[in-house]
């Protein structure tokens, strides 16, 4: 069983805001594993036409279950317990042939460290 409502607001000066909420309630009948899954996911944007774009985005899950691990049906890869993950996105359009993106990530699973990946681009066009 699985309910979910996503949430989109946005105007015409480029800003976008959205939320994501899940419940999620599942079963392995051969492994007698259940599972119990909700989501938040708050994001937002904005954009500039022809010049660049910025997006931020969350995700908070929670997970609880009679096992200590999960099949990754039931839990779609989740831990037991908190589950989070983040990013950030820039794009930029610098001139007509010159452009660049920077992009972080960070995950923090339950029982886990915490993971940042980070990329720089840039894009010439001759």
């Amino acid at each position: 069983l699985k309910l979910s409502q996503d949430v989109l607001w946005s105007n015409d000066e480029g800003w976008e805001a959205g939320l994501f909420v899940s419940a999620t309630e599942g079963s392995d009948d051969r492994s007698a594993t259940q599972a119990s899954l909700r989501e938040i996911k708050p994001r937002a944007a904005y954009s500039r036409f022809q010049k660049g774009r910025a997006d931020v985005d969350f995700a908070w899950t929670h997970v609880t279950s009679n096992r200590e691990f999960l099949p990754f049906s039931l839990s779609s890869g989740a831990n037991r317990g908190e589950n989070l993950r983040w990013s950030a996105r820039v794009s930029f359009a610098f001139s007509q042939n010159f452009s660049g993106s920077l992009n972080y990530t960070g995950r923090q699973d339950s029982g886990e460290r915490t993971f940042h990946t980070g990329r720089v681009e840039a894009r010439a066009t001759f």
